[in-house]
């Protein structure tokens, strides 16, 4: 500050001394003028650029101060760190410690509970004892071993005399199921203590049994009495109002206990073939006779059969064992003679 002033001094005796050697007053004023503003602005920016080094200066101060801090910090750290390692080298130490004392206060427990044979000679109760025991404790320790084991003789024996019981209750006996064909061959053998298999072919011939029992005409009334049995058997479940009244309503417009008297109906199944995964096609030939043999028409139908599996009743089971049902009939006659018609 005191070398601006000197500065700004000289400027101003230089100014208003004796050189200057322009003697017209205003242009004297302006150039003073002129001068004295530079001479500011110098002035401010030396003062800007005094105020900036002292901001630097104080900047400084504090970065120092904050490595001071810092370095500080760092020592307390270290300090934490050591007294850290020494706790926990004495925790150890201490538990080494403690351990050791415990094994040296088993070892006294051990010692201090070791029989005496010392003490035991001079006490006259202790022999005595020892005496008892050679006399009669191992009987007893034999008896309790005996008793021991009658109980699980026992127990065996109890086990193997139910288990005798319950396989001479079971039958030895094995039945068999003989399925034989509509000529009175077997068909196949199978053990009835499991179930068989309900395949394709036991469908198809219980199918055509069921229009061979419902269409048929025999001259016999206990015949005719059986297949129309086996024909309700076959159609009656709860949900099953379809066939049941299809099969009713035949029965009642075709009565063979009043036809049988005059003449008979054959049933010949000409084919059979699935069309959907519980519906067969089937086409047979219906031939009439009169009582002496006479054929009086000879007609020809094709029919669709549906079915469903499902667990046979009581008064089922003897005709219709397998648990299948018809569900929907549908029949029309595909050909005719000339003769007659049902």
């Amino acid at each position: 500050m005191k070398k601006l002033k000197e500065l700004f001094q000289h400027l101003k005796s230089s100014i208003l001394g004796k050189n200057f050697n322009i003697h017209d007053p205003n242009y004297e004023a302006e150039m003073l003028s002129e001068k004295l503003k530079l001479t500011e602005s110098e002035i401010n920016m030396n003062q800007s650029k005094i105020y900036t080094l002292e901001l630097l200066k104080r900047k400084e101060e504090e970065l120092a101060n904050k490595k001071v801090e810092l370095s500080r910090k760092k020592e307390e750290a270290e300090k934490l760190k050591q007294e850290a390692k020494v706790k926990k080298l004495e925790l150890r130490e201490t538990a080494r410690l403690n351990a050791k004392a415990r094994i040296e206060e088993q070892k006294s427990k051990r010692e201090k509970g070791k029989f005496d044979i010392k003490k035991w000679h001079d006490n006259a109760f202790l022999r005595g004892r020892a005496a008892w025991n050679d006399m009669y404790g191992s009987v007893i320790d034999r008896n309790t071993k005996y008793f021991a084991v009658c109980i699980l003789l026992s127990i065996a024996l109890l086990i193997s005399t139910i288990s005798l019981a319950y396989m001479g209750s079971q039958s030895k006996i094995q039945p068999y199921i003989v399925q034989v064909g509509t000529n009175g061959d077997i068909v196949d053998v199978s053990s009835a203590i499991k179930a068989p298999d309900i395949t394709n072919k036991i469908v198809k011939y219980f199918i055509q049994q069921f229009i061979i029992n419902l269409r048929s005409i025999s001259g016999d009334n206990i015949v005719e009495k059986s297949m129309l049995a086996r024909v309700y058997a076959a159609v009656n479940t709860a949900n099953n109002n379809n066939a049941l009244s299809m099969v009713k309503a035949y029965i009642q417009s075709n009565n063979p206990f009043a036809f049988n008297a005059k003449f008979t109906n054959q049933i010949n199944i000409q084919s059979i073939f699935p069309v959907s995964e519980n519906t067969y096609q089937i086409a047979w030939e219906e031939i009439k006779r009169t009582t002496d043999g006479k054929v009086v028409s000879q007609i020809y139908y094709t029919g669709q059969f549906s079915y469903k599996f499902s667990p046979s009743s009581e008064e089922n089971f003897q005709y219709n064992p397998f648990g299948i049902y018809i569900t929907n009939i549908s029949w029309s006659e595909i050909q005719t003679d000339s003769t007659s018609k049902q």
